[in-house]
């Protein structure tokens, strides 16, 4: 096996892009990783495995010094471990789907005995399905506008605030108001015309845009008006020129809302600290 480092965001991706796009949605963190971005954003390492020839897995390892892996082999990811040994490499955590990163801490743990992971968080990947989802007929979608802000940086905090583990708030009003510059985050109101919750698409892959930051107004929750968000933005996302959403929930109970809603199930992406 055979380890390639790339010091451009440009070349991992060339090189990597095919590979991921057969797993689009398990590695759809890599784009956002990969995009054009300041020099200061880079991620710190990037790589390819290939085994005869063919990638078996990627991997790069973040500014803050965390491990993000594709889907590969498990002899990939064994392979990674022992090269990043070598290169006296230290990480704070790994993030990845839950195989890779089985299999890279087994081999990581065994080869730094001193170590030790915790587990940090489990994330359920959703994709809409390759057709219409009839939004909630008692519910309208409207792009936000600099009018709403006071509104929205409110909840961006309250939804940073919520998260479990809780998010920073700075980091999530940033991202609203990305979402908002780009045209890219929405209301959803009632037929009275009172706002009722939020969401945007903060990210994407070739072909799925990425729902993030799904908030509904306290006041409002266990009235369907989360559903009827989520299905007005699914019902939306031919108009931006993309296939399908992408949504990521921490809540990995039986009865989570995306199931419920007959969404495509396609993994589980997990979370772990090293110390």
């Amino acid at each position: 096996m055979k380890t390639q480092s790339y010091t451009s965001t440009y070349s991992f991706r060339r090189k990597s892009e095919k590979y991921w796009l057969k797993n689009e949605s398990i590695n759809s963190l890599f784009w956002e990783f990969t995009k054009n971005k300041k020099s200061s954003s880079t991620p710190k390492w990037m790589g390819n495995i290939f085994q005869n020839h063919t990638l078996s897995c990627s991997a790069l390892i973040s500014d803050a010094c965390y491990l993000f892996l594709s889907m590969g082999l498990p002899t990939a990811t064994i392979h990674l471990a022992k090269y990043l040994v070598r290169k006296k490499t230290k990480l704070k955590g790994i993030f990845g789907p839950t195989a890779e990163v089985e299999s890279f801490l087994k081999e990581w743990e065994k080869l730094n005995p001193n170590i030790h992971t915790s587990f940090d968080k489990s994330f359920y990947i959703f994709e809409s399905l390759n057709k219409r989802c009839f939004p909630a007929d008692h519910t309208s979608l409207i792009t936000a506008t600099d009018k709403e802000w006071p509104r929205v940086s409110l909840w961006a905090k309250a939804f940073a605030a919520e998260s479990s583990p809780k998010l920073d708030p700075y980091k999530s009003v940033q991202l609203a108001k990305d979402m908002l510059k780009k045209g890219c985050l929405y209301l959803c109101k009632d037929k009275k015309g009172q706002t009722k919750g939020m969401g945007g698409f903060g990210r994407h892959t070739p072909n799925s845009l990425v729902i993030n930051m799904i908030y509904v107004n306290p006041d409002d929750r266990g009235k369907g008006i989360g559903e009827a968000l989520v299905r007005n933005m699914i019902d939306s996302v031919r108009m931006h020129g993309y296939r399908r959403c992408l949504l990521f929930s921490d809540y990995l109970k039986s009865d989570n809302l995306y199931r419920k809603m007959g969404l495509k199930e396609i993994g589980i992406l997990i979370e772990k600290s090293i110390s």
